[in-house]
Formats: C-alpha cells, sequence, structure tokens
C-alpha cells in the first residue's frame, strides 16, 4: 500500500457520505424553521400585538401601563401559538 493508497482511505473514511449530508441539511433546515417560527411567536408576542393593543385602547381613550400590555399579549400569543402546535412548541423551545 502506498502513500496514494493511505491517504484515499483516510479521505474516504472522513468524509461524510452523501446521504449523512442531506440528512445533516434537512436537520439544518429543520432547525432554520424552527427557529423562525420561535422569532415570529416573539415579535407577535411582544411587538405586533401590544402595538394593536395600545393603538386599540388609544382610541376608546383608555389607557393601561405598558407592562400589562405586553404581558397579556405575549400569553395570547404564546396561547395561540400552543393550541396551534401543542407539544412541538417545547421540542422547538
Amino acid at each position: 500500500m502506498d502513500l496514494t493508497d493511505k491517504v484515499a482511505s483516510v479521505v474516504k473514511f472522513t468524509t461524510p457520505s452523501t446521504s449523512k449530508i442531506a440528512i445533516m441539511a434537512s436537520q439544518e433546515r429543520d432547525i432554520i424553521d424552527r427557529l423562525g417560527r420561535v422569532l415570529v411567536v416573539v415579535a407577535l408576542g411582544f411587538f405586533v400585538v401590544p402595538l394593536a393593543i395600545g393603538f386599540l385602547l388609544a382610541t376608546l381613550g383608555l389607557s393601561l401601563r405598558p407592562l400589562y400590555v405586553f404581558l397579556v399579549s405575549g400569553s395570547l400569543v404564546y396561547g395561540m401559538f400552543y393550541l396551534q402546535y401543542g407539544q412541538h412548541l417545547h421540542e422547538v423551545i
């Protein structure tokens, strides 16, 4: 066995097969998809919904402390997300 055969056997041993590469790429896409869902929930719960609730309350002439608006909207969006995805939410987070 000469040097090229040794190098070829080491490269073949350490290089993942195409099926392993496809599986890793699929897992990366799943992770990115799950992180995207979490970011959407955070954005909705703590930015979009509080602004909408605050605008609605201001239109009605009512005022609440911003902390209450954030807590209520965050819990509402989390509840809707939990109802939609169920136990998968715990896997995402």
